[in-house]
Order: C-alpha cells, then structure tokens, then sequence
C-alpha cells in the first residue's frame, strides 16, 4: 500500500509477495507497517530465503526510523520519500548516515527532484540505486531509465566531483545534465552535472559542503545573491549585480563570474555591434543587466523595458514598441511556450537575440524577427556560447560552443549543426594544402579567405602590408568572414591573423574548427623566401616565435580540433580531420 502502484486488494498482494519470496530472489522488498501491525512474520529473513528489504515509503519524519527498523530486526532497509529541493535532500543525508549500521540501506528522493539521490547513491550511503528498463517503463516518480542514467554518469559517480545547476523548478529542465555529461565523458573530465532545485541558496550551499562540490551554476532566482555574498567578483558581476558561475569553498561563495555577459559580447561581435547602435533590452533580472552591460562595454546606448519603475535607462513595459531601437534582446522568460512574444509590433531592429531556450522549434519572436530579415540569434546559441564559457571556468579545459550545440542537435533541442568546417592557425601550417584536399575529400566547396579580400580589394596581401594597410586587411578580412563562415559545405582556409578578430573568433567557436599546428621552426622554415612583409620587422624564426604567443590562445579558445601538421603528409592530415568530421555524423548534423 505504500509503494509499487500495485491497485489490487491486500490478500491478492500479500500473496503475490510469497509466491515471491518462494523464488528466492537476492532480496524482497516488503513495508515496515506490515512488521509494525505484527503481519510479517511469514516475511522473515532467513538463510534459505530472500533478504528481506524493510521499507518505508511516502511523506516520513525521518527521526526514529533507525529504531523502528531496529525493532522488526531489519538487516536491510529502504528510505523513499518524495522531495522537492535541497532543504529536502540535506534532510536526506542525514538519514542516510543515520541508516549506516544496517548491513544493506538505501535512500532515495522520490520525484524529478530527488534525481541527486539516485544518480549520487554512494553520497547518500545507500548500497545501490534503481533504473527502469526504459524511460516507458519507470515505475516510481522521478525513476531514470538505464540508458538516461548511464548518460548521466552514475556508473562512474563514486570517482566524480559534481557540478551543480542551482535555482528554481526549471533547473530540472535544462539541457545541462544530458549535454556536459557526455562531454565531460568523451573529454575524461572527473565531473558529474546536476540539476539542484532549492528554494535558498544556503539551502544549495550547504548541500555542496556536504557532498564536497566547489562549482554551482547558477540561474534564477539566486544570481543576484550570488554576486551579494561572493568574496571575489569579475567585472560584469560588480556592474550587473547577477552572478551565474560560482567557485565555492566549503559554504562560501569564493569567486563569481558572469558569463550570460560575455555570451552576449561574443554574439554582438559577431553582429558587429558598435557605437551607432540603440540596444532595447526586454527584461531586467540578472540575465537583462548582463546582457545590458556586455553592450554599453562595446560602445552601444542601451535601455531597459521593465514592468517595476527602474533607473533613467529603464522605460515603462507598455512603451516597449515606441522605443526607437536596432538590436532587440528578450531576456524575460515570455515565449517559451512557442506561442507568446514578448514584443508584439513589427520586427525593426537589425539584430534580434531571444534568450528564451525551446526544445526544437523557435519562439515566435524569432521566427517574426526572420520574416523581417533581421539577424537571428536564439535562446541556445546564447546557452552553448555562455556554457561553453563556464564550463571553462570550473574545469579549467577549453570548450567551444560548437561542442555544445552538436550535443544540443543530438538531444534534440536545436537544428543539426551546420556543415562547415573552418581551418585556423599560423601562416605556413598548411591551411590551404589541407584545405583543398579536405573540401576534394568531403565534395565541398574551398574558399581561401586571403583570396577573397584580395578580390575584394583588388589588392595584393603583399601589397597592402607593404604600404601598412594591415588594418584595412583586417577589417576586410572580418567582413568576408562573417560571409563565408555561414556557407554550408564548405571548407575555409583563413588567415593567420583572423583570430584577432573578436566576432570571427566568435563565430569560429560555433562550427567545427580545427587548428593545424607546427612548431615555430617548422613554420618559419616554411614561410622562409615568401614575400608577404614581416609583421615585426625581426627574423622569420623570432617573429614566428612572438606572433605564435600571442595568437596560440586564440586559436585554443577557437578550436573543436587541434590536427599537428608537422611531420605529416598534407593527406593525413585530412584523413585525421575528415574521420574526427564523420564521429559526428549522425542527427546532430545537417
């Protein structure tokens, strides 16, 4: 009656229950009221028999439970109870430890929320955990299926350090557990991603101390007390006020970052946001200042939409479609039903960027703001760019956001990832070698950017660095890339220098890139007798030496793959390239 969704009558369960035990199953699971109303006795352990399991089920006060156990002579017992946030789970905890003298015990939070509990069992002191077959075939709220769980990584959960998402009710939804769970699997990162629901943030932080987590992410409704409580802050916590990334030390909030703002400098560079530009941001929780911030810090005027009365920049809600504005950002959570829209004119901005993350499919506001043409950026491309950031931050590897958006294809939640695969690195790496024979290889098209502003200039490179126009090279460079890199079968070689750029880097992180790399010496003897100018005016071998440094960030930051070029034929490089291209090929891309 407590358990099992078993509707029929007691005597047909009881019954059911024997002929079970007459199996000789491992272990039978049977309620603690049946031995409290002197009816287990037919249910006794014994060395012939099951283990009996001895169990409890439902709502429970957890205090005294060890000793009712102890008084039908459990050797094994279960805990399932339902729990809705973290206050509940650390209640958990406390039972778990509280059940350790018993041989055999498990602790389970039932529903979505308890999800820590069954895939971090060893945390609780519970021997086991269970699956389902299949996510079809659960039979308890909040049960995963065996393969959702072996995604997750709960086989290898006892060896990882979890990482946890922290806020309201809508943490249980993201896309976070299911795409850095793989991720942190293929890359060999001892993590585990967690969805923590809490209804406070000491609720949160004190589960983190006792289950020895040092990162949370975090989103609504905590950042701003986030950024309050955190000893050290980045720029854009100290100006916004929102923190979304926490570094922790036992219960404290160590370090904070924000990385929603440097998600939106990444996607405006790739607008070319500038100075001209009027921003209207809709919202003005933490997401919105962030956003906010990240364009005034690139020159742009920026106003607010809010429905409570804020500072100067912040206008009344219902004036929102008279302000005069180029780009358009939705930070409120209007329009994830696929239906509402936050803004109901007439798309006029030239850019439109919806925080608003859906599982296939746009919002309504994105799919108005390409019937007008404007440039489209939606609520998961900002996720991928600002998690790729984070998760950066707190396992202190690279990723692109191009890794994230082919796990997000491949679960679903966005359109397969475009076929282009992008070539960076120094000049004389062998970019346009490999390039042509990548695109030959692939049946794809080949553009040599460098060729491209030559035409487009009319113009040498040669040229243009003799008489000292590297910065109109550059800018030109830019523009041809924002072009080319959107062209689907397509390989691009690009200039040496392109990731200068910060909306090209941008834009690179988001498809496949892979930098051929050499060592110094190897490049510059490569280079040596061509006749593009120096760049520093100092040996080939030193000036390859101190361009090398400066750019080798870059081109990590830019990177999905890094190919070593030195050494290799030009066709093996391909084939490395060509068979990292097709491990992806599958759903999740076009």
């Amino acid at each position: 009656d407590e358990g099992g969704a078993f509707d029929g009558s007691e005597a047909e369960r009881l019954s059911i229950l024997l002929r079970a035990k007459e199996a000789r199953p491992a272990f039978l699971d049977v309620e603690l009221s049946l031995f409290e109303a002197g009816l287990g006795g037919p249910f006794q352990s014994s060395a012939e028999g099951p283990t009996i399991l001895v169990s409890c089920h439902g709502k429970l006060k957890h205090t005294h439970l060890a000793e009712r156990f102890r008084a039908v002579q459990a050797q094994a017992v279960k805990v399932a109870t339902p729990v809705d946030g973290a206050a509940d789970l650390l209640g958990l905890l406390d039972l778990g430890h509280a059940l350790r003298a018993f041989p055999t015990r498990v602790v389970i939070g039932m529903g979505p929320a308890g999800v820590v509990s069954r895939l971090r069992p060893h945390d609780f002191c519970s021997s086991w955990t269970y699956c389902a077959p299949t996510d079809a075939l659960a039979t308890a709220p909040g049960q995963l299926g065996l393969e959702q769980a072996r995604a997750l990584r709960l086989f290898d959960a006892p060896d990882l350090e979890p990482v946890y998402l922290v806020g309201g009710v809508q943490v249980l939804s993201s896309p976070g557990p299911e795409v850095y769970s793989r991720l942190f699997s293929t890359m060999g990162l001892p993590f585990q991603y967690l969805p923590l629901p809490a209804h406070s943030l000491d609720d949160a932080l004190s589960f983190a101390m006792r289950t020895s987590a040092r990162f949370f992410s975090v989103t609504m409704p905590f950042k701003a007390e986030a950024a309050r409580r955190a000893r050290r802050k980045d720029h854009f916590v100290a100006v916004s006020g929102a923190a979304n990334t926490l570094c922790l030390e036992g219960s404290e909030v160590a370090e904070a970052h924000n990385t929603d703002a440097f998600a939106a400098q990444a996607i405006f560079a790739m607008a070319g946001l500038g100075q001209g530009d009027q921003v209207l941001v809709l919202g003005m929780g933490g997401a919105g200042r962030a956003v906010g911030e990240a364009a005034k810090a690139m020159g742009a005027k920026v106003a607010y939409a809010a429905r409570r009365p804020g500072p100067r920049d912040v206008i009344p809600w219902e004036d929102r479609h008279m302000f005069p504005h180029s780009v358009l950002v939705n930070c409120t959570p209007v329009g994830s039903d696929g239906e509402a829209t936050p803004f109901l004119d007439a798309i006029r901005a030239r850019m439109v960027l919806d925080l608003v993350t859906r599982r296939r499919g746009d919002t309504r506001l994105v799919k108005m703001a390409r019937v007008a043409s404007a440039k489209v950026f939606s609520g998961v491309t900002f996720w991928a760019f600002q998690g790729a950031h984070q998760m950066g931050i707190l396992t202190g590897r690279p990723f692109t956001p191009f890794m994230l958006l082919a796990e997000l294809a491949r679960g679903g939640w966005t359109d397969p990832v475009p076929k282009t695969i992008a070539l960076i690195g120094m000049r004389g790496a062998g970019k346009t070698t490999v390039g042509s024979l990548l695109a030959k290889g692939l049946g794809w098209r080949f553009v040599d950017s460098d060729s491209l502003v030559e035409e487009t200039l009319g113009r040498s490179i040669e040229t243009l660095f003799a008489s000292g126009d590297v910065g109109l090279f550059r800018l030109t460079e830019a523009e041809v890339l924002r072009e080319v890199l959107g062209r689907e079968e397509t390989v691009v070689a690009t200039g040496g220098g392109a990731v200068l750029d910060q909306g090209v880097r941008a834009m690179l992180g988001s498809i496949f890139t892979v930098w051929l790399r050499a060592p110094g010496h190897v490049l510059a003897g490569r280079i040596a007798g061509t006749r593009r100018p120096s760049l520093t005016g100092v040996s080939p071998e030193a000036e390859v030496q101190d361009v090398l440094t400066q750019r080798e960030p870059l081109y990590k930051a830019c990177a999905t793959l890094c190919v070593l070029t030195d050494g290799k034929d030009p066709q093996e490089v391909c084939d490395a390239i060509i068979h990292a291209w097709n491990q992806l090929q599958g759903d999740h891309i076009r």
